[in-house]
């Protein structure tokens, strides 16, 4: 997740033109830890979007996989077959696929409730 940019960045670039990238940074999170502080609920909100966002991907692409595999016709499957051009990229879409795995695995783990499926699948080590 792409962090917020400082507020305040025009005017801190603009007293400071050689600003280091490790100074921004630093400004960047000093900044966002006086957020935090002075509202406790931000990082609630921040998580529930991210798990929120995390959740329309997962249902999105279940949506794709389902509606490809099922619901081509044998032209437009004819179509895909020649899109794929590099058909090493499909590793890129199993490793996707395997790393949606792990994280419902840690997500339950984080929970605290065992799912039907999650015994059967790869761990992501332990949960915070």
């Amino acid at each position: 997740m792409r962090s917020a940019p400082h507020p305040d960045r025009v005017q801190i670039i603009t007293d400071k033109p050689n600003l280091s990238s490790r100074e921004g940074r630093k400004k960047t999170q000093e900044w966002k830890e006086h957020q935090r502080q002075a509202d406790p609920n931000l990082g609630r909100e921040r998580m529930k979007k991210l798990f929120t966002d995390l959740i329309l991907r997962a249902t999105k692409t279940a949506s794709d996989n389902n509606n490809i595999m099922n619901n081509l016709s044998q032209e437009e499957l004819r179509n895909l077959k020649a899109a794929i051009k590099d058909p090493t990229l499909l590793d890129e879409v199993r490793e996707a696929g395997q790393s949606s795995i792990k994280m419902a695995n840690f997500l339950q783990r984080l929970v605290g409730k065992p799912s039907a499926g999650a015994a059967d699948q790869p761990s992501a080590g332990p949960a915070a």
